[in-house]
């Protein structure tokens, strides 16, 4: 069989169809195989399954390599080394770590973001948007760290259990921003410094709500530039089928037409 059709059968949505639900049954298995209970009763059918499901795995592997073109190519995708080495490791020998190990099979379940084009579109939203997140970063670090500062030097004596130190300051504003319990740490120091509550409202207001929402944003605009790219992308595909339609159909009109001249009339035009 030439890589074509073996390409046509791996990219066809059957088998990845096939391949997500091995994968979604493998989940499941591994999951299953976590309760005692279920393992002692059913843990000999779950390690039959496991192999046969890791047999299919590898074949899947060979499947998508033959129908690589050219062969190389099979290896320039993130996702297949991805469960080459899944696949790889499932076959080392059992033992204490290995079999901690064996379990990373189960990360294959991540495969399901190539089959859903919306998951695709989240996924490149994100990974355009961590530089600019990675600046957001940088700056709510800035204001917890002045505030971890502000905090130590105000309320250190008052509560020494969360302001006591500025590592200590930073855990507790980082409990803040997450807005849980911080209702609880704010009673403890308001009642001796009536004032603290500016502290604690103007952090949480620059801290939770403009920081995080400043995530939101930019995630929000990158997964519209990626849709917008797609839309592009389809545009030009139609245009260029558009073009390339328009120039056979000229091509097919600039040729002469046949003589449908008898023989005869032939013969007396050329004499």
């Amino acid at each position: 069989m030439s890589s074509e059709k073996i390409g046509s059968i791996t990219n066809s949505a059957l088998f990845r169809r096939v391949v997500i639900t091995l994968i979604l049954l493998n989940a499941i298995i591994v999951g299953l195989d976590t309760y005692p209970q279920i393992h002692a009763r059913y843990g000999q059918i779950f390690h039959l399954a496991d192999r046969i499901i890791l047999y299919l795995f590898s074949l899947e592997l060979v499947l998508r390599f033959l129908g690589s073109s050219p062969r190389l190519a099979f290896f320039r995708s993130g996702w297949n080394l991805f469960d080459l080495i899944i696949v790889g490791i499932s076959y080392l020998p059992s033992s204490e770590f290995f079999t901690v190990a064996r379990l990373f099979r189960i990360l294959r379940a991540l495969r399901t973001v190539s089959v859903s084009p919306d998951l695709q579109k989240v996924v490149n939203a994100l990974l355009r948007s961590l530089p600019a997140l990675g600046h957001i970063l940088i700056l709510l670090a800035l204001l917890m760290y002045v505030y971890a500062a502000i905090g130590t030097s105000l309320f250190g004596q008052i509560a020494p259990k969360y302001f006591g130190s500025l590592h200590q300051s930073v855990l507790t504003l980082f409990s803040v921003i997450t807005l849980e319990g911080w209702v609880n740490v704010m009673d403890e120091v308001v009642p001796q410094m009536p004032a603290a509550w500016i502290y604690f409202v103007t952090f949480i207001l620059f801290g939770t709500f403009v920081a995080l929402n400043f995530v939101v944003g930019v995630i929000v605009n990158n997964l519209q530039a990626v849709e917008i790219e797609q839309r592009d992308d389809i545009a030009e595909i139609r245009k260029t089928l558009t073009r390339m339609e328009t120039q056979l159909q000229s091509n097919q009109n600039s040729k002469p037409d046949e003589d449908s001249s008898t023989p005869q009339q032939k013969l007396e035009r050329a004499s």
